[in-house]
């Protein structure tokens, strides 16, 4: 049974060597720092996550993929490693600056019964599509895939999951965004269409009925688009960037 706590842990890495940065490869278009600090104002919002960023080191605790491999296979073979599950973090999220197989802004996949993982990517996001910033597209995409893998780890049937992203753009935090210029709109104003608000009752029920939980997830989720919020964070950021 899945663990019945709430807020549930959710572990981010940066790929990228966090002492060279710009210099290893591959490495991140943003200040990794700065980012921490705009994400983890997250966990003062809601209570459906906690956000963890952990900080790996090269080549002590693991060694980057190198060019010809599949960033989001390498990241997943991380995730199922013995280094990672010594966190006790069943759901792990990479923050990538390099092009995603399909030309994907993020994709999420369950690794084995217990562990899911997701990656995003930042990929020329700040040339083709800031604004909004880069700092608040990896934000939304982090509540997006953190959702997915809620969905997974209590969805015993992954053919029938509760949520499901759909072709139509709907400036809803489920688009799927296949013409990636519409990215920006859910990002800038995120919010949940009708169907996708039926299926986090639905996964919401699913969660009641087997943890005895009572997290009011749409609630939780509307945290997020508080206009204060978001602006504080983006005034306070500043500082904050090299």
């Amino acid at each position: 049974m899945p663990d019945p706590t709430f807020p549930r842990p959710i572990g981010i890495i940066f790929i990228e060597d966090v002492e060279k940065r710009k210099k290893s490869w591959p490495h991140l278009d943003f200040d990794q720092d700065a980012c921490s600090y705009f994400l983890l104002q997250m966990n003062s919002i809601q209570n459906l996550f906690e956000f963890q960023v952990i900080t790996l080191y090269v080549p002590s605790d693991y060694t980057l993929p190198d060019k010809t491999e599949n960033i989001f296979d390498w990241f997943k073979e991380l995730v199922g490693s013995t280094k990672l599950k010594e966190f006790g973090i069943k759901d792990w999220i990479g923050i990538t600056s390099e092009n995603l197989p399909g030309n994907l802004l993020l994709e999420s996949e369950r690794i084995d019964e217990e562990n899911t993982a997701s990656i995003i990517t930042s990929y020329k996001w700040q040339k083709l599509r800031s604004p909004p910033s880069v700092f608040e597209h990896i934000v939304i995409s982090i509540l997006n895939v953190a959702l997915y893998a809620l969905d997974m780890q209590f969805n015993d049937d992954p053919d029938n999951s509760f949520l499901n992203s759909h072709y139509a753009t709907r400036g809803c935090l489920f688009d799927y965004v296949d013409w990636l210029q519409h990215a920006r709109i859910g990002v800038a104003n995120p919010q949940i269409c009708s169907s996708c608000k039926n299926d986090l009752l639905s996964l919401a029920e699913e969660i009641k009925t087997r943890t005895k939980s009572k997290i009011q997830i749409i609630d939780e989720i509307n945290k997020f688009s508080q206009e204060n919020g978001w602006e504080i964070s983006k005034q306070e950021i500043l500082q904050y960037i090299t």
